[in-house]
């Protein structure tokens, strides 16, 4: 059944757009439909993006009907980027919050989205809040529930940076709607980390990074439904590669994130068995003035399961790592870093 591609709308401006993209998940689309009617704020606006789907969503639009102020379809699948890009352009609210079809708002998130984002002064800001994943057994029992942190007080300003960039849009991401006049929209051509490149250029253009203390989105991973995880694809298109070639100028200044983005790409690399490309990477980050010591563990932990994936050695090499990690305190060590990578490479 062909539905028609907009449906009435009774709001001007509201304070929210909740950009909605789905791909043949009508019933997950339910559960998050369903945490927008259960709001007590409700001065929000919600557009749904079908993405290419095959599934039927019909019954899904006739139970929410009320709620949807505007449902877009289109064949073939175009992807989330183009999918979010349709919904920032359809919308009207004055910040444009997004939701994947998988999970759901926490209860009163939009309430304290309005209160957070009522006191900040500055137009060219985005907020992001905590993410609540619960992870599924194959039978449907929840098995494991972990929250992501975040800074708190604590964290001077410029800390937000280092936090923001390791986010994806369904971090209850928020953007304020005069951004992107200045930012521009997703990149189509990312087939993934199309929300990292986003906030990684939100930053580099100096849009002020904020975060919510609370519990803003409830993230049900079941493996084998999340189509957001594919680390064969970011490793193929070296999607983080990308990242750190059109952001030089802004990841000359923010060494850390940029240490931090490598660690991401050498490890996408290495459970790919992308070990080329891997060792490229990891030699590249040791070579540099950029690593702290904690992404050097990091490195030299993914190195060590490289080692164990490939039969090596490991015993040997993973009793150096041992003795020489003990030894390694601070930066200062860089020189004898280098030296040690380059003798177990």
């Amino acid at each position: 059944m062909k539905l028609e591609s907009s449906l009435p709308i009774n709001i001007s401006q509201p304070q929210f757009s909740v950009i909605i993209p789905t791909h043949n998940r009508p019933k997950m689309l339910e559960r998050a439909l369903r945490s927008l009617i259960e709001q007590s704020y409700k001065d929000f606006e919600v557009i749904v993006i079908n993405d290419g789907s095959t599934a039927s969503y019909e019954s899904v639009l006739i139970d929410n009907g009320n709620l949807i102020n505007r449902y877009i379809e289109y064949v073939p699948s175009k992807g989330v980027s183009f999918a979010r890009n349709k919904g920032i352009l359809e919308s009207k609210g004055r910040w444009t919050v997004f939701l994947d079809d998988d999970d759901e708002f926490s209860s009163d998130f939009l309430k304290e989205l309005y209160q957070f984002t009522a006191q900040l002064n500055n137009e060219l800001s985005f907020v992001w809040a905590k993410v609540l994943t619960l992870e599924y057994s194959s039978s449907g029992e929840v098995i494991n529930k972990e929250t992501t942190r975040g800074p708190n007080y604590y964290h001077e300003k410029g800390v937000y940076d280092e936090f923001a960039s390791s986010i994806g849009a369904s971090y209850g991401v928020a953007i304020n709607k005069e951004v992107y006049s200045k930012v521009g929209l997703f990149d189509t051509s990312f087939v993934v980390a199309e929300d990292t490149e986003f906030i990684i250029r939100m930053l580099d253009f100096g849009v002020d990074p904020n975060f919510l203390d609370r519990i803003g989105v409830i993230k049900h991973n079941h493996v084998q439904d999340r189509l957001a995880i594919d680390f064969k694809r970011y490793s193929e298109f070296s999607v983080y590669e990308r990242i750190l070639d059109r952001h030089d100028n802004y990841f000359s200044r923010r060494k850390s994130i940029r240490a931090g983005l490598y660690v991401w790409a050498i490890k996408v690399h290495y459970i790919n068995s992308n070990f080329s490309s891997g060792d490229r990477l990891l030699w590249a980050l040791f070579k540099s003035n950029e690593i702290n010591y904690f992404n050097t563990k990091r490195c030299f932990l993914l190195f060590m399961q490289k080692i164990a994936q490939n039969n090596l050695t490991f015993d040997r090499y993973y009793r150096r790592y041992i003795e020489y990690m003990n030894k390694l305190n601070n930066i200062n060590s860089h020189n004898s870093l280098v030296k040690f990578v380059s003798y177990i490479k």
